[in-house]
């Protein structure tokens, strides 16, 4: 979780900065397609004042964004730490049953050959793989080890101490099949349209809103937010599938559907933008744990690179609008200006 806060981050960051991205590569283009696409582009509000719901305006966090978080972020996914997934890919859906066949390539998820996982990581899994196969090759009466030290007579215990204590029983879905993990380069991966479309995409996404109760115009502060969380996210996944998007042999943005998902619905930008800053606060208040984080895979350069950029991200930044934009509460720092906590 602590993890996937930054990676989370880092795309909201990418998604804010999709318009300069997109803008950069009108060089290559021909100048009617320029036209075209500044047409389309121009049907987009430009937003402007507060973010709603939080403490800071949009220019400042555009600002800000350009200038510091989107070159560390950017480059901290290409660093080993964060450029290596690690999940299980054929585990069943449990909700509904899901026909997983897809006729287009760009579908299909690239596994790590075994030379391209750090070092470190496959050492750990190799290592814990034998414990794994040492434990089940082993008698039960041997697994239970001392488990008969460990009862206890209670015949003479004082009235009042006797109970059962809570216990926490782990959920067998929640525990991952290690045998089936499998480790994916995100960089080879990238978030962007694969083809998943139509029923089944529309399926996951009315679930998420239907199931929550997003049904009354009147939500309270918690459902406000959670909705805004969602449709945040929502409109950042739009935001990069029409940003690299397939046009027959080659890729490029598509402002078409960029308009028609998310251009020309000003709420919906406004919740990508609130999604971000939501994002930047979680992390500002796990900062001292990421700080501390083992980020080390094996790849020496990457490894001293992760801990140096979270630094940055965290503390490392001289933006006094954005600062004078984003007051909120500090929860304690080293001697610079945590503007992640002050979202």
């Amino acid at each position: 979780m602590k993890t996937l806060l930054l990676a989370g981050a880092a795309a909201l960051v990418r998604a804010v900065a999709a318009e300069d991205k997109a803008a950069a590569v009108f060089g290559y283009m021909p100048a009617d397609m320029v036209r075209n696409i500044q047409c389309q582009v121009c049907k987009t509000p430009e937003l402007t004042g507060t973010v709603t719901d939080s403490c800071c305006n949009y220019e400042t966090v555009d600002v800000a964004t350009q200038a510091h978080f989107h070159p560390l972020l950017d480059e901290l996914r290409t660093l080993s730490f964060f450029r290596y997934f690690k999940a299980d890919l054929t585990k069943e859906c449990p909700f509904w049953h899901s026909n997983n066949q897809c006729a287009n390539r760009d579908c299909s998820v690239c596994e790590c050959a075994k030379e391209e996982i750090p070092a470190k990581w496959y050492a750990q899994d190799e290592a814990a793989k034998e414990a794994r196969e040492r434990e089940a090759q082993q008698p039960c009466d041997d697994q239970r080890g001392e488990g008969e030290l460990s009862k206890i007579d209670r015949a003479n215990a004082a009235v009042g101490t006797n109970f059962n204590p809570w216990s926490t029983a782990a959920i067998e879905d929640d525990v991952p099949n290690e045998d089936a993990m499998i480790y994916v380069n995100l960089l080879e991966n990238p978030e962007r349209f694969t083809g998943y479309s139509g029923n089944s995409a529309w399926r996951v996404w009315k679930a998420i809103y239907e199931e929550n109760c997003f049904h009354s115009d009147e939500l309270c502060l918690e459902e406000r937010v959670y909705y805004r969380l969602i449709s945040g996210l929502h409109t950042s996944i739009n935001t990069h599938v029409a940003l690299d998007f397939r046009f027959g042999d080659h890729w490029g943005p598509n402002t078409n559907m960029f308009v028609d998902r998310v251009g020309a619905f000003p709420e919906r930008l406004q919740n990508m933008y609130f999604t971000y800053l939501f994002v930047l606060r979680a992390v500002g208040r796990y900062r001292e744990v990421l700080l501390n984080y083992d980020y080390s895979t094996g790849n020496a350069y990457d490894d001293q690179r992760v801990p140096e950029h979270v630094l940055r991200a965290l503390f490392d930044v001289d933006n006094t609008a954005f600062n004078a934009s984003c007051r909120a509460p500090r929860l304690g720092r080293p001697p610079a200006r945590p503007v992640s906590a002050q979202v």
